[in-house]
């Protein structure tokens, strides 16, 4: 087994070893409470006490316990396991580092599986291992360590032909971040031009494999979609996309060009009004939300298109280690000095730079084009879902898809050398 998997367990070593240190050390010299010292990582412990204590999926801190239709169960209800099992904080970030690991391992194996470069593979594994804002946002109980878990599972599923068990993985990461129910349809263009090119399949069976994926899919979201029918009256799956879209995107561009982003305020006759609730989440906020969008964007095409492409190019190099100098190197470090972030934020991007160098140099060969233009739909997806929201967060929202930029740097670097020695 040692010779066999000798490069998976020392890849998952160190990725996990790494991050378990950082959580031990945390623990012992800040106690439990850093790990959730994100405020949205409070909300996804409230809504697991809640749904523990009142079956319930709500933020509320108080009764009447008001249902939330922002965010998808997943992340809440994985919290709630550990909860319930009486795991501390600590522990279940530690779980988080498994998978973590685990999420190392998948990055060289997909290397080795599309690209036919174990090399390759780790590079971008040891990188991933060793990136920091994945490190600390890793450590902290917010959703997107599972998620990019789920995700990197479901692309290697797919990658594999295993493409019902890809469905259903891709459907339980919709249930923990709601923006994985929008890269389904990519990966139903990326299998059919697979089959496409490959003429491997007739349309027939295509067809058909087509149709039991999407039906997987769908049956992994349906109770979350008929809960929110039951309780909102509304088919749609989340508010999140909306809102967002709305505060963080449409309500910048309204700021710069002196337009008015209005927000939704709740209903007179709503109930628990007063409650500790963020009522512009609602669903039955959203035919408002989209009303308001395509007003204002039918009315100003060009310069919302010129804002939101603008501030989705961005995102590529917004890494989050301006957030990680300030909020935890700066907070915790008595010290260190802005001259100190400043070099260590700009080392951070350098580097970035140079692995986007490398992804775009590997697409000089042509023998993994096919896996290297879908991982770059991937990311570039990604980053035109989150337009401006995309400069917040600490760049958490990137992470996700970070071990797919990894992949194709890591590609390129090995191209990079092959070239030479050749």
């Amino acid at each position: 087994m040692w010779k066999k998997y000798k490069t998976e367990i020392l890849i998952f070593c160190l990725a996990f070893g790494v991050r378990f240190i950082y959580a031990m050390a945390v623990w012992f010299l800040y106690g439990q409470h850093p790990f959730i010292a994100y405020s949205d990582a409070e909300s996804f412990i409230r809504a697991a006490e809640n749904i523990l204590s009142h079956g319930v999926f709500s933020e509320s801190y108080s009764a009447p316990f008001i249902p939330d239709s922002l965010r998808t169960p997943g992340y809440s209800l994985f919290l709630g396991l550990f909860l319930w099992l009486k795991v501390s904080f600590a522990g279940i970030a530690i779980i988080q580092n498994f998978f973590a690991g685990i999420t190392a391992v998948l990055i060289y194996r997909l290397a080795k599986l599309l690209f036919f470069s174990g090399s390759a593979g780790v590079v971008a594994a040891l990188i991933f291992s060793l990136e920091p804002v994945s490190i600390y946002w890793s450590n902290l109980l917010m959703s997107d360590s599972l998620f990019g878990f789920l995700l990197i599972s479901a692309v290697y599923l797919f990658a594999k032909n295993r493409l019902y068990w890809f469905a259903a993985v891709l459907g339980l990461s919709a249930l923990v971040r709601p923006v994985g129910l929008y890269f389904f349809p990519l990966f139903l263009t990326a299998y059919s031009l697979r089959v496409y090119f490959e003429k491997s399949q007739n349309i027939f069976s295509v067809s058909k494999k087509a149709l039991i994926m999407i039906c997987v899919f769908l049956a992994v979201l349906s109770p979350w979609f008929l809960r929110n029918k039951i309780v909102f009256d509304s088919w749609e799956f989340s508010s999140a996309g909306w809102v967002n879209l709305t505060i963080f995107t449409l309500s910048e561009f309204g700021r710069q060009n002196q337009i008015l982003v209005l927000i939704p305020s709740m209903a007179p006759d709503y109930p628990g009004r007063g409650a500790t609730y963020e009522d512009d989440r609602d669903l039955r906020n959203i035919n408002f939300y989209k009303n308001q969008f395509t007003r204002i964007v039918f009315g100003h095409p060009w310069e919302y298109f010129k804002f939101h492409f603008g501030s989705a190019v961005k995102v590529f190099n917004y890494h989050g280690y301006q957030y990680l100098a300030k909020e935890v190197l700066q907070a915790k470090i008595s010290g260190f000095s802005d001259r100190a972030a400043y070099s260590a934020v700009s080392a951070g991007n350098a580097l970035w730079l140079l692995i986007y160098g490398f992804a775009v140099f590997g697409f000089w060969k042509r023998e993994a084009r096919f896996w290297q233009i879908f991982f770059a739909a991937l990311i570039i997806l990604n980053v035109l879902l989150l337009g401006n929201n995309g400069l917040m967060q600490g760049g958490r929202y990137s992470l996700p898809v970070m071990p797919f930029v990894l992949l194709l740097g890591g590609y390129g670097i090995w191209i990079f050398k092959k070239s030479f020695d050749t």
